[in-house]
């Protein structure tokens, strides 16, 4: 965890286009696809004018670990290296021991990039410098899964249910091995409040959203505007109808 302690300010969460990040990833997540020849790569740009000194790690989900405490199933390699200005590399991720993933299911691991610039010639020693952390999801894919990915958004079961507290909450059941990653959600007209670090249905498994504190849609049937992201991480669109649960 070095690295991180060396950064007077680390943005835990950053976007890979922001216009003032000076690190360019080419992809928003990464399939690890089980009994590929060819491990995923990402491709990393330096378009800023001072060299960087580049971090990367997987966890499994909690990303406040510690760095010397991770066993994560895969890693990234190089997991350091400086990056000259107007520069590229590619980072690869590879298997350290995914045995103890199912194997009937994806399973859903954190890549971690941190961007720690040179000082700027001039800088105090006061003055503040800025870390960059991008946090991007991979996808452990098993091999021989049955169904396809793109086919799992159209399999959700929607239902609108009443929690304890007399909530209205929204869920969603997926039989498949696949997780859906969902980007936006329309219910019945009213858009839904979604967190891109826990919109993911996972597979044989559900997801619930609570809903704002407004009266439940009174249809037996309320259409549902669904955009899930695909593996190239572009929205896709489709309409789903939420049943009321008894």
């Amino acid at each position: 965890m070095s690295l991180l302690r060396t950064s007077t300010l680390l943005l835990l969460m950053a976007v890979p286009t922001a216009a003032w990040a000076d690190l360019r990833v080419n992809a928003t997540r990464v399939i690890y696809q089980q009994g590929s020849s060819v491990p995923p790569s990402l491709r990393l740009q330096n378009v800023g004018n001072r060299p960087s000194l580049i971090q990367a790690w997987i966890d499994d989900g909690d990303e406040d670990a510690s760095l010397e405490h991770l066993r994560p199933a895969l890693f990234v390699t190089p997991p350091a290296f400086r990056l000259d200005a107007g520069s590229k590399r590619d980072i690869q991720i590879r298997a350290a021991d995914t045995l103890k993933l199912p194997n009937d299911r994806e399973s859903l691991l954190w890549l971690n990039i941190v961007d720690v610039p040179a000082r700027a010639r001039g800088a105090t020693p006061h003055s503040l410098e800025f870390a960059m952390r991008w946090r991007l999801k991979v996808f452990h894919r098993p091999a021989g899964l049955p169904g396809s990915p793109d086919a799992a958004p159209p399999a959700l079961r929607w239902q609108l249910q009443t929690d304890p507290r007399g909530r209205a909450v929204l869920r969603a059941s997926n039989a498949t091995p696949y997780f859906v990653s969902l980007a936006r959600l329309t219910l019945g007209g009213q858009p839904i409040a979604l967190d891109a670090s826990t919109a993911q249905v996972p597979p044989m498994g559900h997801w619930t959203q609570v809903l704002p504190d407004a009266p439940a849609p009174r249809p037996a049937v309320v259409p549902l505007d669904v955009r899930w992201v695909d593996a190239r991480g572009l929205e896709q669109p489709i309409q789903a109808h939420v049943s009321r649960a008894d």
